[in-house]
């Protein structure tokens, strides 16, 4: 059993569609989650967690229309687990000690989250001398994530994602590839 602290930042690109209308936009997301992970077997690791999601992204035009930004702040609670499909497990004393550490080679993960906007400024719309904006702090969802990350070398991992959000009028499906280091 352990708590953990995660932080992690991306930066990316965002289509959107709405009434017909398609934009891009550039978009940065900071997240930070506090976990704790409980082991269940050699192979299986169950986790409940709650962390914070912000969300920035910005577009000039939408078919001529200027637009400005979006900024979300999110709180999101759930439970994950981990499961490791190939690879060794760590031997222990049975104490809590590790006497070998273990090489997973390929571990597979799960998510469900329930998630709700605390902030929320929506996109602001002027066309023919009208302009439309809003605050919309309270909308609420469910996500789900799951993936897989294998390990290249002692040091070395590569992993993939796919994730999917639902939040009453908007859908969000997130594929994330990476790799990492561990020092």
């Amino acid at each position: 059993s352990c708590l953990s602290l995660d932080w992690v930042a991306a930066y990316g690109d965002t289509e959107s569609d709405w009434n017909g209308m398609e934009w891009a936009q550039d978009s940065l997301q900071l997240n930070t989650r506090l976990s704790w992970n409980k082991k269940m077997t050699d192979r299986l690791c169950m986790s409940v967690f709650g962390g914070l999601e912000y969300f920035a992204s910005e577009s000039d035009t939408v078919n001529g229309v200027k637009t400005g930004s979006i900024q979300n702040l999110r709180g999101e609670i759930g439970v994950g687990a981990r499961y490791v499909a190939w690879g060794a497990p760590a031997l222990t004393d049975g104490k809590g000690g590790i006497v070998k550490p273990g090489c997973e080679k390929l571990v597979f993960n799960g998510e469900i989250r329930y998630m709700n906007d605390l902030v929320r400024s929506n996109p602001v719309i002027r066309m023919n001398g009208l302009s439309g904006d809003g605050e919309n702090p309270g909308r609420q969802g469910m996500g789900i994530e799951a993936g897989a990350t294998y390990r290249i070398g002692e040091r070395w991992s590569a992993s993939a994602n796919y994730g999917f959000n639902a939040m009453e009028d908007s859908k969000e499906h997130r594929v994330n590839v990476g790799a990492s280091y561990t020092f």
